[in-house]
């Protein structure tokens, strides 16, 4: 990505910034092709109080990621992000 990934880090939080001020409950968040979780990171640390889940399909990349979030309650699914395994909703 030469540098752009942190770029790309930055311009989520706006939008999902937005969105959750609006919303009068606690959200769940999922983060889809999370890679080694430094987006989570941020999304963690700017919204605690929402549910937050990352998936990536490489089992690697989702060990970083439990490492980098250790301790930051914060759930982890390995999955394809065409075959995720939640419901609708």
């Amino acid at each position: 990505f030469k540098g752009t990934a942190a770029a790309m880090r930055r311009l989520i939080m706006r939008p999902l910034s937005t969105f959750l001020a609006s919303s009068s409950s606690s959200c769940k968040i999922l983060e889809v092709g999370a890679g080694t979780g430094l987006a989570a990171r941020e999304v963690r640390h700017s919204f605690p109080f929402h549910s937050l889940t990352v998936s990536d399909l490489s089992a690697p990349y989702l060990k970083l990621a439990r490492e980098r979030l250790r301790g930051r309650d914060v759930s982890f699914v390995r999955a394809a992000a065409e075959s995720l395994p939640f419901e609708d909703g």
